[in-house]
């Protein structure tokens, strides 16, 4: 739609009364037409740049803002930076017509950034112009309707509390994004989108994920040598909730599939590894899991499947080993260190066993499970006194522990 100066009033006000496809926003189209008029549709380069220019625009207001939230300096580059080249921000820029979204968020972002600079300094203007800034956001595109609760999200942050007289006052934030969601969905349901009507009864929606076995099924009837199909659909069957051999042997049956079509994918070697543990065939995991850290030695999930196996089978120095790698880049698995601190406690190393369980406690303080195995540890090492009250510890999350253990600790 071309707006001129001759037709700009009549045009205005058709683009204001209509909507297209069911949804409603009209400042987006309103945009398109103003533009068409400056710029020919032959130079799609000044369009992108359009695009491009309003995101830059959002990047700046999100650094704006995590500066107003008190981030750092580093911390505030690294947010904008994230926000700017995440690769789910390229469909908004890229494609033309996805101007809604880099618009309504320059409006968006706008009103959040006035609005933290109104807490500090309460002009009345500035509530104004939160106010058009939210309707021009709502006009650009319905999700703006979230602003209100973005808004009470930083009111909680900033005041470090909930204070409910100062979020009644947003009532009228709620109104007007109550009257645009509204429409919204009249207009989806005039325009049919919201149709009940479909292939899935109401009870097979509730478990759609299952229809993927069937589409991975379909996907390999179409290109039967694409080993990535088979991997997905083993991972289907390996996540059954059933956990049954049927499932797991389908499984096995597909990652097989996969290694025999790409023998040099470690992820591929490490699923069946972990297959065949589930189904109780420790040295063929072992075997496996070996061949997918051998193709990618940075594959952590493979070494710590690997140490669970090695302490099954008694491997203890080679189960230290594993998880002593994958510590290593994740320090902050408070299970890992747990699992850690067992093979201490069977090598005997009662003193390495109270400083690893004192460390997944700090990550994680609320398993009652680490304070009771930390007291054995003390226990071994003749510290009843600091044991007995990782036992009160551990009754207190709740975990009740072996009755045999805490009465032999009481004698003592």
């Amino acid at each position: 739609m071309n707006i001129n100066a001759e037709n700009f009033w009549s045009k205005t006000k058709a683009i204001f009364s209509t909507k297209v496809i069911g949804n409603y926003n009209p400042l987006t189209i309103w945009t398109f037409g103003l533009k068409n008029y400056f710029i020919s549709l032959d130079n799609p380069s000044a369009w992108h740049r359009n695009n491009i220019l309003l995101h830059l625009l959002c990047v700046l207001l999100v650094f704006l803002i995590s500066r107003k939230l008190g981030l750092g300096l580093l911390a505030v580059g690294l947010v904008a930076l994230i926000f700017g080249t995440h690769p789910m921000r390229v469909e908004s820029v890229s494609w033309i017509t996805e101007r809604k979204d880099v618009l309504f968020a320059s409006f968006y972002f706008a009103a959040i950034y006035l609005y933290i600079r109104d807490k500090i300094s309460s002009k009345y203007y500035l509530v104004i112009s939160i106010y058009i800034l939210f309707i021009l956001s709502l006009l650009s595109k319905i999700q703006a309707v979230s602003l209100p609760l973005s808004l009470i999200c930083i009111d909680i942050l900033l005041d470090k509390k909930i204070n409910w007289k100062q979020e009644f006052e947003k009532w009228f934030y709620f109104l007007i994004a109550l009257i645009a969601g509204a429409l919204a969905i009249f207009f989806l349901q005039e325009q049919g989108s919201l149709d009940t009507n479909s292939e899935f009864a109401i009870f097979q929606r509730v478990f759609i994920g299952s229809f993927a076995l069937q589409d991975y099924s379909r996907c390999i009837q179409l290109e039967p040598s694409n080993a990535e199909y088979y991997n997905s659909r083993g991972k289907l069957y390996f996540n059954n909730k059933s956990n049954s051999q049927d499932s797991l042997i389908l499984a096995l049956k597909d990652y097989t599939k996969a290694i025999e079509l790409d023998p040099n994918k470690a992820d591929f070697w490490t699923n069946r590894g972990a297959t065949y543990a589930r189904l109780k065939d420790k040295q063929k995991a072992l075997k496996d899991l070996d061949r997918g850290i051998n193709l990618n030695p940075k594959f952590l999930n493979a070494y710590l499947n690997r140490s669970v196996i090695n302490n099954q089978l008694g491997n203890n120095v080679e189960a230290m080993n594993d998880l002593n790698i994958y510590l290593h880049a994740r320090s902050y698995e408070h299970k890992a260190w747990y699992e850690k601190t067992r093979l201490h406690m069977r090598l005997t190393q009662f003193s390495e066993a109270v400083q690893h369980y004192t460390t997944a406690i700090n990550l994680n303080q609320n398993q009652g499970l680490y304070y009771y195995e930390r007291a054995k540890a003390y226990y071994m090492q003749n510290d009843y006194n600091t044991a007995g009250k990782d036992v009160i510890t551990t009754q207190v999350k709740g975990y009740a522990g072996n009755s045999n253990f805490i009465t032999l600790l009481n004698t003592n």
